[in-house]
This record gives structure tokens, C-alpha cells and sequence, in this order.
């Protein structure tokens, strides 16, 4: 329907602006790419990891065992099993292991009470806390975009996802399989900063 294409796009980033390209094959002159304004308060925490007196590790975690529709994915045992691995590989590191839950989960009374475990639910300064981390774990989530961007990352494959094959492919981070991974399997790779380059045009946008 003709009437209801627009002569300009205006778009977060290229991933972003990918259904129009797919629906309305539009011309590259006529995409608009703006960023994403959600994000400009990660970016002054670029390169600035400042030390912390108790080292950690953070997981952006997701509500797989616990959440509106049920035990779905992952049983509270799978879960517990993760989340002491994940904090296994910290000790080793001379790090503590902190869980920035999501929402669903700030109510949950399953989780373990464990030496070295901190969960944290509401956070007032998110790009603090993810840069200041030694590493950052995680999934799928939205905050994986400045996760990547601020630090290094491991994450956990539960199915098929472009993102994570993305980011993986790129060398940004390492991806596990959550279900057969050990601790011995957890490795932070090397960013490369054109590949880092490539991933914020895509994902991010220009800073």
C-alpha cells in the first residue's frame, strides 16, 4: 500500500531498521539512523573501570525458572546449579558473584543464600555497576548492548538467537551452551576494536 510509506525512516540503528528494509525496500537515502537515546548514559563509562575494594563478577540474569508463565525453560534447580558454577569460577578469581535480577524475580524466596552471592534487584546507577565489573555474564537481554560495549562477556546459549550468534561471531563474546557447559569452559575473549566497531554501528549507533 503505497500511500503509507513514508519518504524517510527514522531508526535506532541498521539491526533496528531491518523490517522496513525486509517490508518497503526502501533506498539507503531514504534511512535515518539516530541511535539510541536509552543508551547515552553508558557511554561516559567507556574505557573506565574504576577498582572496586571487593572485586566481581556480574550476571544480567533472566527470569527462566520463575516468571508469569512457570517453571517454563529451567527448573529453580537448573538455575541454582548456574548460579554456582558462575560464582565456583569468581572464587577461583578472587571475586564475588553479583546477580542484577530482573523484575520478576525480585520477589523470589528460592534463590540460595550463598558466601561470595549478592543479588541485586533495583539499581541506581546500571552503567556503573556493569563497568565496574571484572567480567559480565549473561543472556539475550537489552542490557547486553552496553554489557558488550563496557566489558568483557560470557554468554549462555538456551536457543537459537541472532544477537548472541552475532556477538559471538564478532569475537565479543564467548557463548556457552547453558545446559552442558562447565567451569572450566568459562573464558573472556579479546576484543577487537574494529569487529567492537561493527557491532556498535549495527546495535548501537554513532556515539
Amino acid at each position: 500500500f503505497k500511500a503509507r510509506i513514508p519518504d524517510f525512516y527514522i531508526c535506532y540503528t541498521a539491526q533496528n531498521a531491518k523490517i522496513h528494509l525486509e517490508l518497503d525496500k526502501p533506498k539507503k537515502s531514504q534511512l535515518v539512523y539516530i541511535g539510541i537515546p536509552e543508551l547515552e548514559k553508558y557511554f561516559k563509562y567507556i574505557h573506565v573501570h574504576n577498582p572496586n575494594i571487593q572485586p566481581y563478577y556480574l550476571l544480567i540474569d533472566q527470569p527462566f525458572a520463575e516468571n508469569q508463565f512457570g517453571e517454563v525453560l529451567f527448573s529453580k534447580h537448573d538455575i541454582k546449579a548456574h548460579y554456582e558454577k558462575l560464582l565456583n569460577y569468581a572464587g577461583r578469581n578472587k571475586a564475588i558473584l553479583k546477580i542484577k535480577l530482573h523484575p520478576e524475580n525480585y520477589n523470589a524466596n528460592w534463590l540460595p543464600n550463598l558466601q561470595g552471592l549478592e543479588f541485586i534487584r533495583d539499581c541506581s546507577n546500571l552503567p556503573e555497576l556493569i563497568a565496574g565489573a571484572k567480567g559480565c555474564f549473561g543472556y539475550f537481554s537489552t542490557l547486553l548492548l552496553p554489557a558488550i560495549l563496557l566489558n568483557d562477556c560470557v554468554l549462555f546459549k538456551v536457543s537459537e538467537n541472532e544477537f548472541q550468534e552475532d556477538v559471538s561471531a564478532l569475537g565479543l563474546a564467548t557463548l556457552l551452551e547453558f545446559k552442558n557447559y562447565s567451569v572450566e569452559d568459562v573464558y573472556f575473549p579479546s576484543k577487537q576494536s574494529n569487529n567492537l566497531d561493527v557491532f556498535i554501528k549495527k546495535y548501537i549507533g554513532d556515539l
